[in-house]
Order: C-alpha cells, then sequence, then structure tokens
C-alpha cells in the first residue's frame, strides 16, 4: 500500500536524532570552509613564490655591474694568471737547482 505525503503529512521523529542531523550538518559545513580556506591559503602561497621567482630572474637578467667592477674582475683574473704562471716558475726553478746541486756533489 503506497503512502500518499503531502504538506500536512506529519512525521514523528525522535529528539536525539533531530540533534544528530543538526550536529552532522553544521560539522559537514564547518569542514567544507576549513578546506576551502586551506585552498586558498595554499593558492595564495604559490602566487607569492611564483611572483618572487619572476621577480628574482627579472633582477638577476637585468642587472648590470658597474663598469669598474667588471674592470676590477678582469685585474683580478690578469693577477690569477700571473700568480699561477710565477708559481710553475718557481716550482721548475726549484727542480732545476736540486739538479744542479745534485750535479755539483
Amino acid at each position: 500500500m503506497a503512502v500518499k505525503l503531502n504538506e500536512k503529512t506529519e512525521i514523528t521523529l525522535p529528539l536525539k536524532l533531530a540533534i544528530g542531523i543538526g550536529i552532522a550538518l553544521v560539522s559537514a559545513a564547518g569542514f567544507v570552509f576549513h578546506v576551502e580556506e586551506r585552498i586558498d591559503t595554499i593558492e595564495a602561497t604559490l602566487t607569492r613564490k611564483t611572483v618572487g621567482w619572476d621577480a628574482a630572474g627579472k633582477f638577476v637578467t637585468e642587472f648590470n655591474p658597474h663598469p669598474l667592477v667588471s674592470e676590477t674582475a678582469e685585474r683580478v683574473r690578469i693577477l690569477e694568471l700571473e700568480t699561477a704562471k710565477q708559481q710553475k716558475d718557481i716550482e721548475y726553478l726549484q727542480k732545476y737547482i736540486v739538479e744542479l746541486r745534485q750535479k755539483g756533489k
């Protein structure tokens, strides 16, 4: 036998069950809002990091050092090469002196 429902149909519901359903609905809504907030936070963090990386990349590509800095760097490199050459010359001369002393004995 089919039950016909209309606006005047009365339903009995235990108070315990009604309270449980209300708590479940409030909990589900709170969970949804929490998840949405977390997604927004993650999205904002990613946006900030992306902008930071873009800005850093632009800074590196657009950075031109002062001409004196470039000149100084070239001078330092020349001095390093000269120092290395002089070190090799010293090593060669030390070996040559050792050979001369051995021949002289």
